[in-house]
């Protein structure tokens, strides 16, 4: 694939902008959350996830995210090493167990990545490449909290990622070197 040398900066920005712009919706509130039922936490927002931990009746918890299926999101107040994004959090499921006790008009929204896959959770500025190779072309440059599935590699240096698991909206496959591997099981 031949690229002018000249448009492809412009080509990256506007592309990453757009893929900015159809990220998560920025909010900065938080809800209370009060245990009714015995109730377990999941590390991701799901049934198929693993259970972080369990809560009891009378318990309340501060919740500051919503993912797409209505699990709330909470900080878990953790070392978490380099957890970023959505998977920072601890997800409840909003069921019969749990009773909100505020608004959760103000709270950062959420994807919803899948419960058995892997991804690569991303800092700002990781080129993603359209091959395997620091020479080809820049396709994106990732911004703090994207993260993408693993989707295969090479021989091991470098490793393809797909980012359309955690933005649908935008089929974007592309390249990492594995030093830039932050990996989320």
């Amino acid at each position: 694939m031949a690229v002018d040398k000249m448009i492809l900066p412009i080509m990256v920005l506007l592309f990453s902008e757009t893929f900015a712009s159809l990220r998560l919706e920025q909010q900065n509130g938080y809800a209370e959350l009060e245990i009714i039922h015995e109730t377990s936490a999941y590390f991701r927002p799901s049934d198929s996830s693993r259970i972080f931990c369990g809560f009891q009746p009378g318990e309340v918890i501060q919740i500051t995210a919503l993912s797409g299926e209505g699990w709330m999101g909470f900080d878990p107040g953790v070392a978490q090493a380099a957890n970023t994004g959505v998977f920072r959090y601890r997800w409840i499921k909003n069921d019969s167990c749990v009773s909100l006790k505020s608004s959760a008009e103000n709270l950062l929204r959420m994807p919803s990545p899948a419960p058995l896959k892997v991804y690569n959770m991303f800092f700002s500025g990781t080129k993603i490449y359209i091959e395997p190779d620091s020479l080809s072309p820049p396709l994106y440059l990732t911004l703090n909290g994207d993260y993408a599935e693993i989707a295969g590699s090479t021989d091991g240096e470098w490793i393809e990622v797909n980012f359309s698991e955690g933005f649908p909206e935008i089929e974007v496959k592309g390249w990492i070197q594995n030093s830039f591997l932050n990996l989320s099981y």
